[in-house]
C-alpha cells in the first residue's frame, strides 16, 4: 500500500500513553507499505520527541528506539509541496495550520490516501476529497 503519513500518527508509536488501535494498525501496515511525508515531517517528529524527552515523558532510550523503528520503514520525504503561497492557500481553504495543510496538499499531489490522527486534518481531507486510511 502507498499513503501519506502525518506526524501525529507516527509520534503515537513512541508516546505509549497516546497510542490508539488505529496507530498500532498503521504501525503494522508500515512494514509492507510505501510511505510519503512532506519535507516538514522530520522536523515535526524530531521537535515533538525532543519536547517529550525534555519534559521527561520519555527517555533518550525510548527516543532512540523510536528512531530506529522509523529507519526500518520505507518512508520517502517528498518535496512536491514546496510553494509557500500554495500551502497558505490550502491552509486558508481547509482552515488548518500551514503544517497540516502540507499533508493534505501532498496527498492530493501524489493521488494517495492520508493517514492521520488529527481530527481537524481528517475533516479537511474529507472535504478536499482525499481518501483516508483507517
Amino acid at each position: 500500500m502507498r499513503f501519506v503519513l502525518d506526524a501525529s500518527t507516527a509520534i503515537r508509536w513512541c508516546l505509549t500513553v497516546q497510542q490508539t488501535s488505529s496507530s498500532i494498525a498503521v504501525l503494522e501496515l508500515m512494514l509492507t507499505s510505501e510511505v510519503y511525508v512532506p519535507t516538514i515531517w522530520p522536523a515535526e517528529v524530531a521537535s515533538v520527541i525532543s519536547r517529550e524527552v525534555n519534559k521527561q515523558n520519555i527517555t533518550l532510550d525510548d527516543a532512540d528506539e523510536f528512531f530506529m523503528t522509523l529507519d526500518e520503514f520505507n518512508i520517502s520525504v517528498n518535496n512536491k509541496v514546496d510553494n509557500p503561497a500554495r500551502v497558505f492557500d490550502a491552509a486558508r481553504r481547509h482552515r488548518l495550520t500551514g503544517y497540516d495543510a502540507t499533508y493534505i496538499e501532498l496527498a492530493i499531489a501524489l493521488g494517495l490516501p492520508l493517514v492521520s490522527e488529527d481530527n481537524n486534518m481528517l475533516a479537511a481531507a474529507k472535504r478536499a476529497g482525499v481518501a483516508l486510511v483507517v
